[in-house]
C-alpha cells in the first residue's frame, strides 16, 4: 500500500486485547532482555538520528528470538489480531506469509515525544501497539495520526491492554508525556523472515551482523520504528 492510500485507512482499536497477566509478562520480558543483551536497548542519548525526542528508551524484545520463544501465546494473539484487522478492514496486506520484523517495549518519561507529523514505519505492512501502562501512570503521551485531510486524530481512549492496529505507512506519532512514565509494546509485521537481531532490521532474509556502535543514523528518519 502506498503512502497516500495508507493515510485514508483507519486505526483499529481492540479493547483489552491483552489481560493484566500478559501485560506483566511483556514488561518482565523487556527487563530480562535489557539485562541479558546490551545491544538490545536504544535510548535517545544513543548516536542515532531518531524521530522521537526526550526521555525515550526502546528495548527490542524480539532479540535472540526471546519474544516468540518465551511468550508464544502473546505472540500468537498479536498475529491473530493483525490478521483479523487486515481482513475486516480490507487492507489485504497479510494475504500471504507474514512475520514479526520487530517487537519493542518503549518507555517514555516526562518530555518524551514523537513529534514528526509524517512519521511512518517504512518497509513494514501492519503495526500493532499495545498499551502497557496502567491508568494514572502518566499524563500526556496521547497517540495520534495525521489523517488524509491534514488534521490530527487523537486516541485518548488508548488504555492498558488495548491494542491499536494500523497500516504501517500511516502517519502516526505521540504527544509529549507531561508526567509519569508511558510504556507501550510496538510490533511490526512484514513479508520478510522473522528477525531476532536486536534492532529494527532492514534485511528481509539471511544473517544480520548488527552492532549498535556501527549503526550511526541508519535507523533514523521517518522510517524509524523507535516510536509509538
Amino acid at each position: 500500500m502506498n503512502i497516500l492510500e495508507a493515510q485514508r485507512t483507519r486505526v483499529v482499536r481492540v479493547p483489552s486485547l491483552l489481560d493484566a497477566g500478559e501485560v506483566a509478562l511483556l514488561l518482565a520480558l523487556g527487563e530480562q532482555v535489557q539485562a541479558s543483551d546490551a545491544q538490545a536497548t536504544l535510548t535517545f542519548q544513543d548516536d542515532v538520528n531518531l524521530s522521537q525526542r526526550g526521555n525515550w528508551e526502546t528495548v527490542y524484545i524480539h532479540s535472540q528470538g526471546a519474544f516468540r520463544a518465551r511468550l508464544p501465546e502473546v505472540h500468537a494473539k498479536l498475529c491473530a489480531a493483525v490478521r483479523a484487522a487486515d481482513a475486516s478492514e480490507g487492507w489485504s496486506l497479510l494475504s500471504g506469509d507474514f512475520n514479526v520484523r520487530t517487537c519493542e517495549v518503549h518507555t517514555v518519561a516526562d518530555g518524551g515525544t514523537l513529534p514528526e507529523p509524517k512519521h511512518y514505519d517504512s518497509g513494514s505492512f501492519v503495526t500493532i501497539d499495545v498499551m502497557l501502562a496502567q491508568p494514572g501512570e502518566f499524563d500526556g503521551g496521547t497517540f495520534r495520526t495525521l489523517e488524509a485531510d491534514d488534521q490530527f486524530l487523537r486516541y485518548p481512549e488508548f488504555v492498558c491492554g488495548d491494542a491499536m492496529i494500523f497500516v504501517s505507512h500511516k502517519y502516526h506519532g505521540v504527544e509529549p508525556v507531561t508526567r509519569g512514565v508511558r510504556r507501550v509494546c510496538v510490533t511490526e509485521f512484514w513479508s520478510g523472515e522473522e528477525r531476532t537481531c536486536p534492532h529494527r532490521c532492514k534485511r528481509r532474509a539471511g544473517a544480520c551482523h548488527f552492532s549498535r556502535k556501527k549503526t550511526g543514523a541508519a535507523e533514523g528518519g521517518n522510517s524509524s520504528s523507535d516510536s509509538d
